[in-house]
């Protein structure tokens, strides 16, 4: 696995799946059987179904006690806080200047706040 981009960890659950950058994609691709990782700049109370049908989300912005935090803990999901170096379009992020689409899988590790590429997609 690659290394892609780290935060702050704010849930002690690891997890892995493919990005969705918005709500209603993920929990289209959830109900689908699809392992989600959302992807947002923060969540609100109307990302809360998301984020209990998802595996994991990553915020660009937050803290211990944000939305997304308190959420993931609540559904024990995974959940990376202040990933500042995501940029978030309509269908694809990127890190570092590297595009990734919507059905990249990543791993979130829950004790190094990282987050890494899976199978080198």
């Amino acid at each position: 696995m690659k290394k892609i981009t780290e935060g702050q960890v704010a849930s002690e659950v690891s997890a892995t799946g493919t990005i969705a950058l918005s709500s209603s994609e993920a929990i289209r691709r959830a109900n689908l059987g699809e392992n989600i990782v959302l992807v947002k700049e923060y969540t609100q109370p109307e990302d809360t179904i998301a984020i209990e049908k998802s595996v994991g989300v990553i915020t660009v912005v937050g803290g211990l006690t944000s939305h997304a935090s308190i959420t993931a803990r609540e559904f024990k999901k995974a959940c990376i806080i202040n990933v500042s170096d995501i940029e978030i379009f309509d269908n694809h992020i990127i890190i570092n200047g590297v595009k990734y689409n919507e059905d990249t899988e990543v791993f979130l590790d829950s004790v190094t706040g990282g987050v890494y590429l899976k199978n080198g997609r």
